[in-house]
């Protein structure tokens, strides 16, 4: 069980990376140059009114599986990211925007020419990066749609798509931010960034593992450790406040990175309306969204959900 909700008061005290610390609008250059494929037909028909566009993050290597990269490795005989893409394309007629990095060209051969391409410059700043760098797409900012932002190593279904976007506009008022967490029975909450709520359930931030470990008093660490409430990364915000608090970020933590789950504390901290929809073992897509994609034999598990449960791909 849970331990109570931890206060703003209770908050971590963490040692700092020794990685020279900037703001993320200081290190990374938005630049249009960095459009691997401005022509694309998708992004040149326009953005619908009233319709949300996904990014994927897919830049990184993912160095256990060899050269190939991560987010084209086949499941069911279709690259890893092209699954999310296909499902999201059945729940919105938007374009897709690709953070790509390592080995781009072949990635973007392999999940399609009917994306938005964005090359990154630096595949191992951090998340929060990542996103920023999406944010070259062209017009992106002035038509400031609502970003759907997920990974490249994820599978989430359209039933996921449709959730969150459902949660973002539920009773006819946007939130500033939505975001997906997932219960996570122990051991499996181990390496995942634990959900801080106040006492009255609202999200204060999320923090990364490696962080927790650098806390140095024994109980919080422990209390903070014990949290069952994860990460699953999906969010749904929309783009030009997102450039705003991206922009303030720094990689003052463990990893020396950018983290997008950042954002949670600044919108949390502005007191911003922060909305979850939350995932648990008894639903049929939690293994799907939960499964951690660190090495070969991890695309087994994917395949055989996906066998077991054919439907979960094509149910809105």
């Amino acid at each position: 069980m849970d331990p109570a909700p931890l206060s703003r008061t209770s908050a971590p005290r963490m040692t700092r990376s020794t990685t020279p610390v900037d703001s993320l609008q200081t290190a990374a250059r938005l630049t249009p140059h960095k459009v691997l494929n401005p022509d694309c037909p998708a992004w040149q028909a326009g953005i619908p009114d009233q319709a949300p566009v996904l990014v994927i993050l897919a830049a990184g290597m993912g160095s256990r599986f060899g050269q190939d990269p991560k987010c084209i490795q086949p499941v069911r005989g279709v690259p890893l990211a092209r699954h999310s893409i296909q499902a999201f394309r059945q729940f919105s007629p938007s374009p897709v925007i690709t953070l790509v990095g390592y080995r781009h060209l072949e990635v973007a051969a392999a999940l399609g020419t009917d994306n938005l391409y964005v090359v990154s410059d630096n595949s191992k700043g951090g998340t929060a990066y990542a996103a920023y760098e999406a944010l070259c797409a062209p017009g992106l900012e002035e038509k400031n749609p609502v970003l759907i932002i997920t990974m490249g190593d994820r599978i989430v279904p359209t039933s996921l798509f449709r959730r969150l976007w459902d949660a973002h506009c539920a009773d006819g008022h946007e939130a500033d931010l939505t975001f997906l967490t997932a219960h996570y029975e122990p051991p499996r909450n181990r390496g995942k960034g634990r959900v801080l709520r106040g006492d009255d359930g609202r999200v204060l931030r999320l923090i990364e593992e490696k962080d927790i470990a650098l806390e140095k008093d024994e109980l919080a660490r422990r209390a903070l450790q014990n949290l069952t409430e994860g990460n699953c990364p999906l969010y749904a915000i929309r783009a030009a406040p997102l450039k705003r608090l991206l922009g303030s970020l720094t990689n003052a933590n463990s990893q020396g990175q950018y983290y997008l789950t950042d954002i949670i504390a600044a919108v949390s901290r502005e007191g911003g309306d922060i909305r979850t929809i939350t995932t648990t073992p008894a639903e049929p897509e939690y293994d799907l969204l939960c499964a951690d994609v660190t090495q070969p034999m991890d695309l087994a598990l994917l395949e055989s959900v996906l066998a077991a449960r054919d439907d979960l791909l094509s149910s809105a």
